[in-house]
């Protein structure tokens, strides 16, 4: 586009000198050429020379000049005949001839400067548009490559979760309970995990038991494929542990992956047994995963079945 409105200025400032080309030779060709007729009309000897007829006689071969215009042009005949009086009325009316052409060409002037300011406006609005097109494709390429940054960080980072919840009985004490992490990373860098918030419930009748409630600060890098074991003391001499109930280990774990970003993972898990006494339970155990929000549900369903087995040993009155 920039080249074809090149291509057109060039071609109109080419006819442009073309035409005062044309005119400044056909100009300066009136006035010193002897084959023109205002120079035999000024004569060196006024005996020789004839009466002066207006334009017509001295401007017939150059003027070109519409009758209206030549007639508007026109000066009378000098009254005293003298040579320099002669020549200045044939400059006058040379003068006269081509003003009306520089008045032709300043009209055409004007023309070919709008239809130049008409280009370059339209040159300006089409740069306009190019640069707003530029903009957006410039905002869309950014989103693109944020768009795509974020998926590779979400296929490259590390995921940390507690892969399994074991509880055992205390190598060296009666009335201690070991609660065992096992944590894995299953993405595809390391991590570093910073914390872990763990919470260990005895859920029994009559209200529950915290057994135990501790936040872990840590800084230990976690790779992919090694899982890390991580194990809690926990005390075990509180007497509604006699009473029937289950166990709930749940919290979360807080790591920091490759990218600098921080994550967090929840966990929880409950024993696989119901309502039983802590002697009941076979340990070592490991717990089922469960959801936090199904809690309330096992909970209600365990009290309708004691309700239920209660009321049906019960004699009726």
């Amino acid at each position: 586009m920039l080249r074809g409105y090149r291509g057109v200025i060039a071609a109109i400032a080419g006819l442009v000198t073309l035409v005062v080309a044309l005119g400044t030779g056909a100009y300066f060709g009136s006035l010193y050429s002897p084959d023109h007729k205002q120079y035999q009309a000024v004569a060196g000897d006024q005996s020789k020379a004839g009466d002066y007829a207006g334009p017509s006689q001295s401007l017939p071969d150059i003027s070109g000049l519409p009758g209206p215009v030549e007639r508007a042009i026109a000066n009378p005949k000098p009254a005293t005949g003298q040579d320099h009086e002669i020549r200045d009325l044939a400059a006058q009316e040379a003068s006269a001839l081509w003003a009306f052409w520089m008045v032709i060409a300043s009209f055409a002037s004007v023309l070919i400067t709008a239809v130049g300011t008409a280009f370059l406006y339209k040159q300006i609005v089409l740069t306009r548009e190019a640069v707003e097109d530029t903009g957006l494709a410039t905002e869309a390429m950014r989103e693109a490559n944020k768009i795509a940054r974020d998926n590779s960080h979400l296929e490259l980072r590390a995921y940390l979760s507690v892969q399994s919840v074991t509880l055992s009985e205390h190598d060296s004490s009666d009335n201690m309970l070991v609660i065992l992490l096992e944590i894995k990373n299953a993405g595809q860098t390391p991590a570093v995990l910073r914390n872990i918030h763990l919470q260990a419930h005895w859920a029994c009748q009559g209200g529950g038991l915290i057994l135990l409630e501790h936040v872990s600060r840590n800084d230990i890098r976690c790779h992919r494929d090694t899982p890390m074991h991580i194990a809690f003391n926990v005390a075990a001499d509180d007497p509604k542990l006699d009473l029937p109930g289950h166990f709930m280990v749940f919290g979360r774990i807080e790591y920091k992956d490759v990218f600098g970003k921080p994550q967090k993972e929840p966990f929880s898990f409950q024993s696989p047994v119901g309502f039983v006494t802590l002697d009941e339970h076979d340990l070592p155990q490991r717990l089922a995963a469960f959801s936090p929000t199904s809690i309330l549900d096992a909970v209600k369903e365990e009290t309708a079945k004691r309700e239920a087995a209660k009321a049906k040993d019960t004699p009726a009155k």
